[in-house]
C-alpha cells in the first residue's frame, strides 16, 4: 500500500478553530483478520449472508494518531486515505498533525467500504478583503494552508467534485436522489451552544445527501453519501470548510442489506480524550497563555469536541439512517453504562475493551467461539428491558 504525505504550507488562518476541527480526523492503518484470495463476485453476498446471523465488531484505535476508535467488522481493513488535495490543517497549532489522514474501512476485496474524507479548509478569493486576489489565485491553487476554490451548494459540491475524486474510475453515473439536509434542526438553541461551540450561526451550515448507482471494474454499486460544509464568511471572509464527507458502498443488489452493519460502524466512533489533550498541551506551549488558566480551558475544549463529536454523529445518523429505526439503548455489563446499538439482531454481547458480538443464533456463544481471542463477553441487556439478552 502506497500512502502519499502531504505537503506543509503557512498556516495563519484561524485559533482555536482549526483545533476543534481536528476531531473529526481519524487515522488507521489496521488489519481484523486475514484477507483471503477474491474467488468471485459472490463472496460479499456469502459474507452477508454470515453477519446476518453472527457479527462480530472489533474496537480498533487509529494506529499512528490514535484520534478515534471504531468498531470494524471482524475480517474488515482501515486503511489510510492522505490525499493531498485535501491540503494542510489551518492553525499553526496543528502542524505537527497536517498529515492527518482520513480512513477507509472495508471487505477484504473493497467493495463494501465506509469512506470518511480527510477534513479540508477552502478560501474563495471573490469574498476576500485583500483587495482582487483573483488575479493571482487560481482555482486549485493555496492560499496559506487552504485550497482555493468557489463556494459551491454541498449537494453540488457532493456529487460533481468528490465523488469523481473518491471514485476516478466510475462509469455509467446515476444519481437517484439527493437533497439539502439540515442536520441540527432537531437541536435546541441551549444544545447548539454547547455542542457546537465553534458554530456561532446555525444556518451557515449547508449539508446535503445523495444517492448514485455506478460502475467500477465491472460490478454495479449503489453509493450513499453525505457531506457538510460550514461557511466562516462572518468570521474570515471566504473560508468555508468540508466538515465531513462520507461515503457508504455497497454492490446495488446487497446495499440494503448492509446498511445495518454501515449504521454500527458510522455511530460507534469515539473522540480519544487524551489524543485531544496532548494535543491542546502541545498548541499551549507555543502562545503565550499568561492571561488564562490553560488546564481549565484544555479540559472545556475537550467537553465541547466531545459534545460536538457526538451531536454530529448522532445528526449524521439521523440523516442516514432513520428509515432503519434501528438504534436502541444497551446496558453494558461492564461498565454499566448506557451505550447505543441496534436492535437488528436478537442478541448483544459486549467484552471489557469494547467489541461487540450481534447474532440470530440462540444457541451461540462468543465465548466458545474459537475463531475469537479469549476475550470474555457479557450479554448487554436493553435498557429498561433487563429481561432481553438474558
Amino acid at each position: 500500500m502506497v500512502i502519499k504525505s502531504m505537503k506543509s504550507g503557512p498556516l495563519r488562518v484561524f485559533t482555536c478553530l482549526g483545533i476543534l476541527a481536528l476531531i473529526f480526523l481519524c487515522a488507521s492503518t489496521i488489519h481484523c483478520g486475514e484477507s483471503p484470495k477474491d474467488t468471485g463476485r459472490s463472496v460479499s453476498r456469502e459474507a452477508l449472508e454470515m453477519i446476518r446471523e453472527t457479527a462480530v465488531f472489533v474496537r480498533q484505535p487509529a494506529s499512528d494518531v490514535r484520534a478515534f476508535s471504531a468498531l470494524i467488522p471482524f475480517g474488515w481493513q482501515a486503511e489510510e486515505d492522505r490525499r493531498e488535495f485535501h491540503g494542510v490543517q489551518p492553525h499553526a497549532a496543528a502542524h505537527s498533525f497536517n498529515k492527518l489522514p482520513g480512513h477507509t474501512l472495508s471487505d477484504p476485496f473493497g467493495r463494501v467500504m465506509i469512506k470518511w474524507l480527510p477534513l479540508q479548509t477552502y478560501f474563495d478569493a471573490r469574498k476576500s478583503q485583500i483587495g482582487n486576489l483573483l488575479d493571482f489565485l487560481p482555482a486549485g491553487s493555496k492560499y496559506q494552508g487552504m485550497i482555493c476554490r468557489k463556494r459551491v451548494p454541498a449537494a453540488h459540491f457532493l456529487i460533481e467534485i468528490l465523488f469523481p475524486i473518491v471514485h476516478p474510475k466510475a462509469k455509467n453515473r446515476e444519481v437517484l436522489a439527493q437533497r439539502r439536509v439540515f442536520p441540527f434542526k432537531h437541536l435546541t438553541a441551549a444544545d447548539l451552544d454547547d455542542a457546537i461551540p465553534i458554530q456561532e450561526h446555525p444556518t451557515d451550515i449547508d449539508a446535503a445527501t445523495a444517492t448514485i448507482v455506478y460502475e467500477e471494474n465491472g460490478i454495479t454499486y449503489q453509493e450513499k453519501a453525505l457531506a457538510i460544509l460550514r461557511n466562516y464568511d462572518r468570521l474570515y471572509p471566504g473560508v468555508w470548510r468540508c466538515e465531513m464527507a462520507l461515503f457508504l458502498r455497497a454492490p446495488d443488489t446487497e446495499f440494503r442489506n448492509w446498511e445495518p452493519v454501515f449504521s454500527v460502524i458510522q455511530r460507534s466512533r469515539l473522540l480519544n480524550a487524551s489524543w485531544l489533550r496532548e494535543l491542546l498541551r502541545a498548541y499551549y506551549k507555543t502562545v503565550l497563555v499568561d492571561y488564562i488558566d490553560v488546564k481549565a480551558t484544555i479540559e472545556k475544549t475537550i467537553q465541547n469536541s466531545q459534545a460536538e463529536h457526538n451531536a454530529l454523529a448522532t445528526a449524521v445518523h439521523r440523516e442516514l439512517f432513520s428509515h432503519l429505526d434501528d438504534q436502541i439503548e444497551y446496558v453494558n455489563g461492564y461498565t454499566q453504562r448506557i451505550e447505543p446499538g441496534s436492535n437488528k439482531w436478537q442478541f448483544r454481547w459486549a467484552s471489557m475493551r469494547g467489541d461487540v458480538i450481534y447474532s440470530n443464533l440462540s444457541n451461540y456463544d462468543p465465548n466458545r467461539d474459537k475463531r475469537l481471542s479469549q476475550t470474555k463477553y457479557k450479554k448487554t441487556p436493553v435498557k429498561n428491558d433487563l429481561s432481553h439478552n438474558q
